[in-house]
């Protein structure tokens, strides 16, 4: 093959490859920077529920899939702003942020999760490192934090952070302790973390028309007994 189409068929390659998602002339995406998506899981109370998740910076994405009306909620941080999706209709519907739950309640979705910055938020001073495992295809440092430190029974949350995703929480283990009865653990996982999360997954697409807000803003879902991902 002459040089003269080499270079036209590299270039063609890579447009083609950028057109895909794949920045082939540029760097690899970053969770930093670029945010990323995964699969998201809140086990309680032996249920699970499970979605597709994506964040970019203050930007969130949930999606239930399409067996549900409005399966898609979108958090937006700046300006701050909330809606629903209903790709079947094509159809949005707006909420009001100031009321929306949290999608994934008390989990960092931030990277470059500080052991040293969540005592400070904790007030404490006592914490440690667990151990060091492999979860999802990713190494994990384990770090334990104890409401009452030293004492036995003390509810603990366990953060599984992974260096290389930029420092990101992969899972979260909620341990509140005997007095908590029946409702005494809590899980939140996020596998399969892929970086990169577009602009465009946060906003409303073309051609989507406003439907009436409404009444009360949806409930997050439930982890429900006997479910899986």
């Amino acid at each position: 093959m002459s040089k003269g189409l080499a270079c036209p068929m590299a270039l063609s390659l890579a447009l083609t490859l950028a057109g895909c998602g794949t920045d082939f002339l540029g760097a690899p995406p970053r969770i930093g920077t670029d945010g990323f998506r995964a699969l998201a899981s809140i086990e309680e109370e032996g249920g699970t529920v499970s979605f597709d998740l994506a964040v970019r910076g203050a930007d969130i994405r949930r999606d239930l899939g399409n067996a549900l009306p409005w399966p898609v909620l979108v958090a937006a941080g700046s300006p701050r702003q909330a809606f629903e999706l209903d790709p079947a209709s094509k159809r949005f519907r707006k909420l009001d942020p100031s009321r929306l739950p949290p999608v994934l309640p008390d989990f960092p979705l931030s990277p470059g999760f500080s052991e040293h910055r969540e005592a400070a938020r904790r007030g404490i001073t006592e914490f440690y490192r667990e151990s060091d495992t492999v979860f999802a295809g990713n190494a994990c440092q384990i770090w334990r934090f104890e409401d009452r430190p030293g004492e036995p029974g003390s509810p603990a949350t366990t953060y599984w952070v992974a260096p290389a995703l930029d420092g990101l929480v992969v899972r979260v283990d909620w341990d509140r302790g005997p007095s908590a009865g029946a409702r005494q653990k809590r899980t939140i996982e996020l596998r399969n973390v892929r970086p990169g999360a577009k602009p465009d997954l946060f906003s409303v697409p073309a051609g989507y028309t406003e439907a009436p807000a409404p009444a009360a803003v949806p409930p997050s879902p439930q982890p429900q007994p006997g479910e899986r991902p």
